[in-house]
């Protein structure tokens, strides 16, 4: 029988790298979005604060379903990019711990604000409170 021993520096690595990472990917998520919203040849603004990130499209863009993606989405793929060396990830699993719960977070996240906008929108606080909670279990859980 084996048994699991919970490494504390290894927690306590990927949780420091898990919160630093948070805005930074905030930023990035929106830029996912404004990437879309500048394809279609408007300007855009993009706040990040402790509430989260929010992004200004000054126009209306036609490709709804591309804006509305692109945000988990880009931010997903970025999270994601340590990966590709994944011989590297498996000597280091405080890196591959936060890059798995961010990237996993962000594609649900790209999941539901493009099936589901009209809950997205209106229940934003309560979808973060969720969201937030998922991520933790997750992280819990690598």
């Amino acid at each position: 029988m084996m048994k699991n021993k919970l490494d504390f520096r290894i927690m306590m690595k990927s949780g420091i790298l898990l919160v630093a990472l948070i805005f930074p990917l905030s930023y990035v998520h929106e830029f996912g979005h404004a990437s879309v919203c500048a394809f279609e040849g408007y300007d855009y603004q993009i706040t990040v604060d402790a509430l989260g990130g929010r992004m200004l499209c000054i126009g209306n863009v036609e490709n709804e379903i591309m804006f509305k993606m692109m945000g988990g989405t880009l931010a997903m793929f970025v999270v994601f990019l340590p990966f590709l060396r994944w011989n590297w990830c498996k000597n280091h699993p405080y890196i591959l711990i936060p890059c798995l719960v961010l990237g996993i977070g962000h594609g649900f996240n790209a999941i539901i604000e493009t099936a589901m906008p009209d809950l997205y929108f209106s229940e934003h606080e309560i979808l973060s409170s969720v969201m937030g909670l998922f991520q933790f279990v997750i992280f819990l859980l690598f």
